[in-house]
């Protein structure tokens, strides 16, 4: 079933945004199960979900890439993980640490 995805860079990045938001909201899900249970609100703070979200988006590159042979798919799922990390980190670090500009 997935051999006969098409290969094409649109897909890949719409697919980069999808999963990147689903591996997000899934690690999101996780932690408020565990903040919940151990009564910790620093436990798995930002950015380490964000971390994790995108650790997952590169091992479906890889898949893609190695195992299904789909190189267009493969690289517009990283470009968009890319970009996308680096907008996060960029927004992330201005307005929570002082280390950009002040």
């Amino acid at each position: 079933m997935l051999k006969k995805l098409p290969d094409s860079f649109l897909l890949g990045m719409v697919s980069g945004m999808v999963t990147l938001g689903l591996f997000y909201f899934v690690f999101t899900y996780f932690r408020s199960l565990l903040v919940d249970h151990y009564g910790n609100p620093y436990l798995l703070a930002a950015p380490r979900i964000q971390l994790f979200a995108i650790f997952l988006n590169i091992l479906l590159f890889r898949f893609l890439v190695l195992t299904l042979d789909k190189e267009k798919l493969g690289r517009g799922l990283l470009m968009i993980t890319i970009l996308l990390s680096f907008i996060y980190f960029f927004y992330y670090f201005k307005y929570h640490h002082s280390l950009i500009g002040s």
